[in-house]
């Protein structure tokens, strides 16, 4: 009696890597506020930016907390902006505070790959990039350590399923109230109609800060501000932005 053929031996499925328990645990911690974080290659000057540049002035959470950030910011401004697009607000403040300090973060792998070629052709080393969800590095900064925080044109996130990842929301405000010096200040500009009357309404609950802008004013572009990319495609498509400030008493 002829016995039955053998099935191949099967091959042994390869292992998926195990996720890394701390971006599991950043997951849990915050709502994702961005989409997606890549849309084209880099350039080739970009790439080498990212490779000799990018050391140089990156930050991360856990630096913040070293003695060598504190000696290098002490005596000094600190300025942080979140989401800083192609960097033109970036630059800007960096170029006209000299002796200060801004740290930009951002997820966009092309947004850094244009802001870097601007920092390094104004030759701008009072500039710190962070490449993650700026919440985790405002997690671990130090107590009162800011003295102005900019969050210009977020995502708007403008669909009523969308709204709990826009990045203004309770919990971004309590970071923002841990991190900022007394009389610190928090800029926000938007064109969406919207999300401003949500910020209003967040900060009017929260006594801890002080709106320091005139409703007659919202329309009115701050001195110090130098229009951005999202900026002009607002006015381009005919909305209105809207610029309001908040100081922690």
């Amino acid at each position: 009696m002829n016995s039955k053929p053998t099935s191949p031996e099967k091959k042994a499925k390869p292992q998926r890597p195990l996720a890394d328990p701390e971006k599991i645990k950043n997951r849990m911690k915050f709502q994702p506020s961005f989409g997606r974080t890549r849309s084209r290659p880099l350039t080739g000057k970009q790439k080498e930016l990212m490779k000799t540049y990018f050391p140089k002035v990156s930050i991360t959470a856990e630096a913040v907390g070293s003695q060598e950030f504190k000696a290098r910011v002490a005596g000094k401004k600190l300025f942080l902006e979140i989401g800083f697009g192609v960097g033109e607000h970036l630059v800007h403040v960096a170029k006209t505070n000299p002796n200060d300090i801004i740290i930009g973060c951002e997820v966009y792998q092309n947004s850094f790959g244009v802001t870097l070629q601007r920092s390094f052709n104004e030759g701008l080393y009072n500039v710190m990039f962070f490449q993650h969800d700026s919440r985790l590095l405002m997690d671990a900064l130090p107590e009162g350590s800011v003295d102005r925080l900019f969050i210009l044109f977020p995502d708007p996130w403008p669909k009523n399923r969308q709204q709990k990842r826009r990045i203004i929301n309770q919990q971004t405000i309590g970071l923002a109230h841990k991190i900022l010096k007394t009389g610190g200040v928090i800029r926000v500009a938007t064109d969406d109609i919207g999300y401003f009357e949500s910020v209003l309404e967040l900060f009017a609950g929260d006594s801890r800060f002080k709106k320091v802008t005139d409703a007659n004013k919202y329309k009115i572009v701050p001195d110090d501000h130098v229009e951005t990319k999202y900026h002009k495609k607002a006015l381009k498509e005919g909305r209105q932005p809207g610029f309001v400030e908040f100081l922690k008493l």
